[in-house]
């Protein structure tokens, strides 16, 4: 099974351990996960990430930080 994870960013937070330890789970039981984060260019995520995760960085400046407040404005509106 494919699996994405979509979070706010790769820092030390509640959400980003659960993330961690998720995907972890999920890639010993053989699925392909990708985690999605909106990050700045040199951050590094703080808890561990299996080493069969893929990580995609959605590198944050100013002009993406819009497109972020829209993509979690539609993303609202779909749950």
């Amino acid at each position: 099974m494919r699996i994405a994870i979509v979070q706010a960013g790769l820092s030390a937070g509640g959400t980003e351990r659960v993330v961690s330890l998720l995907a972890g789970d999920r890639c010993k039981r053989g699925d392909e996960v990708h985690v999605f984060a909106f990050v700045q260019a040199d951050e590094e995520s703080y808890f561990p990430l299996h080493p069969d995760a893929v990580v995609h960085r959605l590198v944050e400046n100013d002009a993406s930080r819009f497109l972020r407040i829209g993509f979690i404005r539609s993303f609202k509106r779909v749950l």
